[in-house]
């Protein structure tokens, strides 16, 4: 008689249920990265106009280019300010959809180490019903050899 573990089928859904958490970790894992990204791009944007207005301001500006420098940093501060409360959302995202994930794999574990035991005690049985029918074959040969 074969093993058969009776859970099964809820192993297998809590296999696939972890994947799933897997799979949707990865996805916000690549968002955080692409988000902090392009935080670093615009930091990096608005560094380099700092720089290129306090060069133009060395060299005299007109007080409306100066305006405008001054509307399109703020413009710039308010996309980084965006973009990081961004990276903070899927930030939590991320905690949160690796409390998920842990938790789907503990109930897979819990399942896993089930299986394990019930298999290991049907190997157990399985092992001594073959000693015992082992030992039957030569207490019958040991008999028959005695008459």
């Amino acid at each position: 008689m074969a093993f058969r573990f009776s859970f099964q089928p809820l192993l297998s859904l809590r296999r696939s249920l972890e994947s799933r958490e897997q799979l949707r970790l990865e996805t916000i894992v690549k968002e955080v990265l692409r988000a902090r990204q392009e935080l670093e791009r615009a930091e990096q944007e608005n560094r380099a106009a700092s720089q290129r207005l306090a060069a133009a301001m060395l060299h005299g500006m007109k007080g409306v280019e100066l305006h405008f420098e001054q509307v399109c940093a703020a413009a710039r501060q308010q996309i980084a300010e965006q973009l990081r409360s961004k990276l903070e959302e899927l930030e939590r995202l991320r905690a949160a959809q690796l409390a998920v994930l842990q938790k789907a794999r503990q109930d897979r574990e819990i399942l896993e180490s089930l299986r394990r035991r019930q298999y290991e005690l049907y190997r157990q049985v399985h092992s001594r019903r073959e000693q015992q029918q082992i030992d039957e074959l030569f207490l019958m040969g040991r008999a028959s050899r005695s008459r």
